[in-house]
C-alpha cells in the first residue's frame, strides 16, 4: 500500500472511531457504483460496530439537514467538492 494513501486511510479510520458514538451519515451518489461504494462502507462500520444512516442523492444537492455528526460523501465526484465545502461550510 501506497504510504500516502496508507497515512490517509489511517486518518479517515481514526476519524471515524472518535464519531463512533455519534451521528454518522453515509451519502452516496444514486447510481450503480455509487450504490456499491455505499454498501461497501455501510458493511464496513457494521464490521467495526459503529451505527449509521446511508442515504441516496443525486448531485444537484444535499440539504443540511441531511448532515450528521460525521457525514462520509462517497462517489461525489471531483467537481462536487467545492459546491459540497460551500454549501456547507459551517458543518
Amino acid at each position: 500500500m501506497d504510504s500516502e494513501f496508507k497515512e490517509l486511510f489511517i486518518s479517515a479510520k481514526n476519524k471515524i472511531i472518535q464519531y463512533r458514538n455519534s451521528h454518522i451519515k453515509v451519502i452516496s451518489h444514486i447510481d450503480a457504483d455509487g450504490i456499491s461504494a455505499a454498501a461497501i462502507m455501510s458493511l464496513a462500520l457494521d464490521r467495526m460496530g459503529i451505527s449509521h444512516e446511508v442515504h441516496f442523492t443525486p448531485l444537484d444537492g444535499i440539504p443540511s439537514s441531511e448532515l450528521g455528526d460525521l457525514t462520509i460523501f462517497l462517489d461525489m465526484g471531483s467537481g462536487q467538492i467545492d459546491y459540497l465545502m460551500a454549501e456547507h461550510e459551517d458543518k
